[in-house]
């Protein structure tokens, strides 16, 4: 699943107080010798994703000869989070360890982003194979895709699966609908989240 070269460059948006963090704590990591330490490692590489450093993550994920699942998920989620959405895909392509529901999450949003439904069909039979389907936050992810992609009846069908659906999930399909100008199916959804006492 390779991206288009024009699209590779990356942008950080970082946060200043955070980056600084993270920069003081990779020194540390160095001067006592444990850029080895992989749980370290991960810690830095983690603060250096969520607060918007990509760039800077990447340089400690590529560094590492061993990597774990926490590893791959820090970097594709970071993509994501940062809108390098086909990165993400690109460096999901890549693992060769079996990924968990939040990598999953993180490779839908990336798919929903860029409102492609044949990699979003390709990504919707990963976590099915796994058993991640219908945890929430990956059914989210589902419905978000789908209905992006403008299938109200996927993202139903997904919706039917997950195992305790929360205000996330019908405030997806809500809005989905709204998107996809299916108002009646807007109002039967508001009903059903109303009568399973969740509230917009």
């Amino acid at each position: 699943m390779l991206m288009p070269k024009e699209q590779r460059g990356m942008n950080p948006t970082c946060d200043c107080e955070a980056f600084r963090q993270g920069l003081s704590l990779r020194a540390a990591v160095f001067k006592k010798g444990l850029q080895s330490d992989v749980f370290i490692s991960n810690h830095v590489l983690n603060l250096y994703a969520k607060c918007g450093c990509i760039s800077f993550a990447r340089q400690v994920f590529d560094k590492r000869y061993l990597r774990n699942l926490v590893s791959w998920s820090a970097m594709i989620s970071g993509y994501d989070r940062c809108g390098e959405h086909w990165v993400a895909l690109e460096l999901f392509s890549q693992m060769r360890i079996v990924p968990n529901g939040y990598v999953f999450a993180s490779v839908v949003s990336s798919c929903a982003s860029l409102a492609s439904l044949e990699m979003g069909r390709q990504a919707h039979a990963q976590p099915l194979k796994y058993g991640y389907a219908s945890f929430s936050f990956v059914s989210n992810s589902l419905i978000s895709m789908y209905m992006k992609c403008g299938e109200c009846s996927d993202a139903l069908s997904v919706y039917a699966n997950i195992l305790e659906p929360n205000s996330v999930s019908y405030n997806t399909l809500i809005d989905g609908f709204i998107e996809n100008h299916r108002p009646e199916k807007r109002f039967q959804m508001f009903k059903l989240m109303h009568e399973s006492r969740y509230q917009r």
